[in-house]
């Protein structure tokens, strides 16, 4: 039960009683199994790709942005100039490598411009 996650996808928001003119996510009741609750969260990993509630994939794309960031300096590192590999095997492995690595589920997270 601890890798279960439990999430509510909505945008929905109800007035804020502590302040006015403000809005909150509407309350998300823990879900209960056989004894056990599970509360729901703000954020999930599933099959690789950070969920959160309002499906606005923010923690997404600084995950993405941190490995391409590790990947582009791994790259750099063993494409140095007297004893690294050559440019254009550099450049296979970080379209081979790197970009998928980054780009991993794209086509759901990222949004064209």
């Amino acid at each position: 039960m601890a890798k279960n996650g439990l999430m509510t996808f909505t945008n929905q928001r109800i007035p804020d009683p502590a302040r006015q003119s403000k809005t909150i996510p509407i309350p998300r009741p823990p879900l209960i199994i056989n004894g056990h609750a599970i509360v729901a969260t703000e954020t999930h990993k599933f099959l690789g790709i950070i969920l959160d509630q309002n499906l606005r994939f923010k923690q997404q794309a600084d995950y993405a942005a941190e490995k391409g960031k590790f990947w582009v300096t791994q790259t750099r590192r063993i494409s140095k100039t007297v004893q690294g590999i050559q440019g254009h095997l550099a450049r296979r492995l970080y379209i081979t490598v790197a970009i998928p690595k980054m780009l991993y589920a794209a086509s759901i997270w990222l949004t064209p411009i």
